[in-house]
C-alpha cells in the first residue's frame, strides 16, 4: 500500500481505463468545436453543448427534409417524433460522456433528463418552466412513441442513434441528409402507431 493511500484512504472508485479517458476527451473537444459557434462558451457546462448541438441537428432534419421550421401549427406527430429523435439523440452522447453503461449512472440519468427537456423546450419554443399544454401533449405523446419504439421498431432507434453518432463525427450535408431521411422514418413510423397511416 502506497504512501497517499495510507494518508487518503482507498480510491472510492476505480480509476477509469486510459482508452475510456482518451476517447471522453475528444468527445468533448470534438462537441466544444461543434458547438462554439452556436452561442455557448468553452466553459460551459456539456449538458449545455449537447443540448445545443441538438438543436441543431432537429433544424438541420426539418431542412434537409425539405420540411418548414417548428413552429405552433406543426403537426403535433412531427414534433413527437422529433422528440423520440431528440431522446435518442440525448442517448447517444451520454453514452459517448459516460460509456456504454450510461443509463446506468444516475448522473447520466439525470443529465438525460435535463437535456431532453431543455432541448424540447428551445425546438418546440416553449418554456421549461411552465410549459404549455401543446409542449406537454408533445413531451406525452412523444414519450409513448418511444416507448412504443422500444417494443415493437428497435431498429429505427438504432437508426436514429447511428444518424446522430454520423452527423456528430463528421458534421456534413451528407450526414445531416441521413439525419433529415431517419427523421421522415420516425415520423411515418409514429403516424403508423398512433393508427393515423
Amino acid at each position: 500500500m502506497g504512501i497517499l493511500s495510507l494518508l487518503f484512504g482507498q480510491r472510492s472508485r476505480p480509476q477509469e481505463p486510459i482508452d475510456r479517458v482518451l476517447e471522453l476527451g475528444i468527445f468533448l473537444d470534438r462537441l466544444s468545436e461543434h458547438t462554439k459557434h452556436l452561442g455557448p462558451g468553452q466553459s460551459t457546462a456539456v449538458g449545455y453543448k449537447i443540448s445545443r448541438f441538438l438543436e441543431l441537428g432537429a433544424g438541420l432534419a426539418r431542412r434537409c427534409g425539405g420540411l418548414s421550421p417548428f413552429d405552433n401549427k406543426t403537426d403535433v406527430i412531427e414534433c413527437a417524433a422529433m422528440y423520440m429523435c431528440i431522446q435518442q439523440g440525448a442517448l447517444t452522447f451520454l453514452t459517448l460522456q459516460y460509456g456504454p453503461n450510461a443509463t446506468k449512472v444516475a448522473s447520466a440519468r439525470e443529465d438525460f433528463a435535463k437535456i431532453v427537456t431543455y432541448t424540447s423546450a428551445t425546438v418546440f419554443d416553449d418554456s421549461v418552466k411552465d410549459p404549455s399544454e401543446r409542449g406537454l401533449e408533445i413531451a406525452r405523446i412523444g414519450s409513448e412513441i418511444t416507448q412504443a419504439c422500444q417494443r415493437k421498431n428497435v431498429p429505427l432507434l438504432q437508426k436514429i442513434f447511428d444518424s446522430w453518432d454520423a452527423l456528430f463525427n463528421d458534421l456534413t450535408d451528407a450526414n445531416g441528409k441521413r439525419l433529415a431521411e431517419t427523421y421522415k422514418e420516425a415520423i411515418e413510423w409514429a403516424k403508423k402507431s398512433r393508427g393515423l397511416a
